[in-house]
């Protein structure tokens, strides 16, 4: 058995989720297209870790962590922390753009 911990960093969705202002979501609420773009995501990642029998937890501050990753740790099988962060809280770190497979032609 491999005991892993993953711990995921969840700002609501892919670069951030949903950055837009409250101002901006209500324009485009009223345009008539959805609320929530694409890239905003959201799910219980704890839940689903539960679900198939490892340890899940859901931190939303930094004080839950520490308990969070103790029990992980003691809990003998996969783990996953998820952790809620502020999406507006800054960008991502890796950028991965000079990756991506370029034609030749």
């Amino acid at each position: 058995s491999l005991n892993v911990i993953v711990v995921v960093m969840d700002n609501g969705g892919v670069y951030g989720g949903d950055r837009r202002s409250d101002g901006m979501k209500a324009l485009v609420k009223a345009a008539g297209f959805g609320s929530e773009p694409p890239t905003a995501l959201s799910g219980s990642y704890d839940q689903l870790m539960r679900a198939f029998g490892g340890e899940g937890s859901l931190v939303k501050s930094r004080e839950g962590l520490g308990s969070s990753l103790r029990r992980a740790l003691m809990a003998g099988k996969p783990a996953l922390i998820n952790c809620k962060i502020d999406p507006l809280s800054g960008s991502e770190s890796a950028r991965m753009n000079h990756m991506n497979h370029r034609s030749k032609l």
